[in-house]
């Protein structure tokens, strides 16, 4: 069940950070001074960022410190609703501009994230077969 977890943690750290570049790389979802900023400061630092709290979290949880699951739940719940803002107001924003191509690749990717931080919960806190609650 541990490495469960830590694949569905990998899983979920690696689109989080798709989804951070596909909304820098696709004009439509961002104001125009920062279009296609691939290689900007503010990209790659949000994406450190993410990969920092990611894999110091998974690290502590491989260690054995079995009680900081209930931590990454708490930012899994907190990407849950960054993805879900994320979702609508690309939707708004594609629907008020008459065409939802421009945003099917950040709302592609936001609900692969979404399914996916999901499906952590589950592997995370299903009973293991034969325990009981």
């Amino acid at each position: 069940m541990r490495w469960c977890i830590a694949l569905m943690t990998l899983i979920s750290a690696f689109l989080f950070c798709f989804l951070t570049i596909s909304i820098f790389l696709f004009p439509f979802t961002i104001p125009a001074s920062v279009v296609n900023a691939f290689s900007s400061f503010d990209m790659s630092a949000i994406i450190a960022i993410l990969l920092v709290c990611y894999s110091v979290l998974l690290s502590l949880y491989l260690a054995g410190v079995y009680t900081v699951k209930y931590v990454m739940a708490v930012f899994c719940g907190a990407g849950l609703v960054i993805v879900s803002c994320i979702m609508v107001s690309d939707l708004l924003r594609g629907l008020s501009a008459g065409s939802l191509t421009g945003f099917l690749v950040v709302l592609i990717f936001g609900v692969i994230t979404f399914i996916t931080n999901v499906l952590w919960y589950v592997a995370a806190f299903r009973s293991a077969p034969g325990e009981k609650e």
